[in-house]
């Protein structure tokens, strides 16, 4: 959608990182887990970096859905960065 386009692209933007094709959504739980893995091995520095790149795509369209909120905190407790909850819109 163009929503989920726009939050990617500002993620990338963030990151720094030059236009890449998004990919469909990937419901392989093995794949997504070995891809967290290879993110905690990323310096500190760059694992808030990338987890704020997270946090920037959820808000881009302006409302914080209840699993959005979830899946920010399982990243950035993952990842081992300290993050507050994110706000959920009502």
């Amino acid at each position: 959608t163009d929503k989920a386009q726009r939050a990617y692209h500002c993620a990338l933007a963030h990151l720094g990182f030059p236009e890449v094709k998004l990919e469909p959504a990937n419901s392989n739980w093995h794949l997504s887990r070995a891809a967290l893995e290879l993110l905690l091995q990323l310096k500190p520095k760059d694992r808030r970096m990338f987890v704020k790149a997270c946090r920037l795509a959820i808000e881009s369209d302006g409302e914080i859905t209840v699993a959005e909120g979830e899946l920010y905190r399982v990243i950035a407790c993952f990842l081992e960065v300290p993050e507050p909850p994110l706000t959920i819109s009502g």
